[in-house]
């Protein structure tokens, strides 16, 4: 909590928006509680509720929630930073890319039938859920000491994943072969589960040029595959 304040204090300091992805803040709450004594006694709720009070901006996607399939949502504080014309402009954008324009819903609705709407109030109540939130962090330690005592496999977990260090698993395939999709290909052709591999999406440096061809600023010096656990299926 202490390096959040630190960082958004730093960040308004300069004049600039702290805009927060709130994807995992629920998880991340519960480790926050774990860890840090000052907040053993807050709940989910409170300690996200503080989290947000130094956020300009926060999106959050649903699909990382416990009951809903898609979607995000995007609050705004009215931070003086986020003009009128950007708030219009992605407003359009969400429109355009969502089933608000292509017929389902009505524009109040933001695109969402009943059902969905359903899903979204149980994920948040389910998200603040302290025994179900726990249960899904356990969930991925319980595989990562498996994987790690029966395989020794160099592996890291976190609130929703596990991450494999491919290029120590795979050590003779170069680091920009990408051993992480080496070790995806491996496990969706052995036991049919799927990862993600990190590479050159996330340690690379990716940039794209005025042409639209994929360059990239710097060379890996690691290479992971993450593997996500999907929210109530195990």
């Amino acid at each position: 909590m202490d390096n959040f304040k630190y960082l958004a204090d730093q960040t308004h300091d300069k004049g600039k928006l702290v805009w927060l992805d709130a994807c995992r803040i629920f998880e991340n709450a519960l480790f926050v509680k774990a860890f840090d004594k000052r907040y053993k006694n807050h709940s989910i709720t409170d300690i996200t509720k503080e989290i947000m009070e130094d956020a300009d901006v926060v999106t959050m996607s649903l699909k990382k929630m416990y009951a809903h399939c898609g979607g995000a949502i995007l609050i705004n504080r009215n931070s003086k930073v986020l003009t009128q014309d950007q708030i219009t402009a992605m407003g359009a954008s969400i429109r355009r890319q969502t089933t608000t324009d292509y017929g389902n819903g009505y524009r109040s609705y933001s695109g969402l039938m009943g059902d969905g709407m359903v899903e979204i109030i149980t994920g948040l109540i389910q998200v603040v859920d302290e025994e179900i939130v726990g249960k899904r962090i356990a969930q991925c330690g319980m595989v990562s000491c498996y994987l790690k005592e029966k395989y020794d496999f160099p592996i890291i977990h976190g609130g929703h994943a596990m991450y494999i260090a491919a290029d120590q698993v795979l050590p003779n395939v170069p680091l920009q072969g990408c051993p992480a999709e080496y070790l995806n290909a491996i496990l969706m052709k052995s036991i049919q589960l799927r990862g993600c591999g990190l590479g050159y999406l996330v340690y690379g440096g990716r940039v794209t040029d005025e042409d639209g061809m994929v360059k990239y600023k710097n060379d890996l010096n690691m290479d992971s595959l993450r593997l996500a656990v999907p929210r109530c299926e195990y």
